[in-house]
């Protein structure tokens, strides 16, 4: 069986296919993963156990379903594979406040997970900050998550604000933002 590729939040179904003819006194069961299905508000199994349905699929629903149908001493199994297609973005790791004297290097990184994978803005008091008086960078890390660093060389007065990393792809965004606050020097 071809595996189906659903985008998050949709719903799919998978069918059992070895149910023909409609036996009479067939039981039918249906694993995913290869352990026994636990039915719940996304979860159903419907039509008399023939179709499974899943509302609003998420990561955690990839994976291999089988439905197995016994009717006296005859079984059969049919199996299909859900597989993720387009996730929206989601925030896997963010930066938090600070208080700083001028002059340090500051880093600020956020992470976020979905795909295709999401691409990363920066703002600063809601408007886009730009190299060279920012460095930005981004890399995928090995769980496939994007992780995108905003480095300033040398922290000055000007550098303070709220900052903001948004991550986007085609299904959606997600943002947070927390502030850099930067001593000034004292105005006598």
């Amino acid at each position: 069986s071809h595996p189906q590729k659903v985008d998050a939040g949709t719903a799919t179904t998978f069918n059992c296919s070895v149910v023909g003819g409609g036996v009479t006194g067939t039981h039918l069961a249906w694993l995913k993963n290869g352990r026994p299905l636990t039915e719940g508000a996304r979860v159903s199994v419907l039509a008399g156990g023939e179709v499974l349905l899943v509302r609003a699929v998420r990561k955690e629903d990839r994976g291999m379903y089988q439905c197995f149908a016994r009717s006296g001493e005859e079984s059969a199994q049919s199996s299909g594979e859900l597989t993720l297609g387009a996730v929206a973005p989601e925030l896997q790791s963010t930066f938090i406040e600070q208080t700083l004297q001028p002059g340090p290097p500051v880093s600020l990184r956020c992470a976020a997970s979905g795909n295709p994978p999401p691409r990363f803005t920066w703002l600063l008091d809601g408007v886009v900050v730009h190299p060279p008086e920012y460095v930005l960078g981004s890399f995928l890390d090995s769980a496939g998550d994007v992780v995108s660093h905003l480095n300033i060389s040398s922290a000055r007065v000007p550098h303070g604000g709220l900052y903001t990393c948004v991550a986007r792809n085609m299904l959606g965004a997600v943002q947070h933002s927390a502030t850099l606050n930067i001593y000034g020097e004292t105005r006598g």
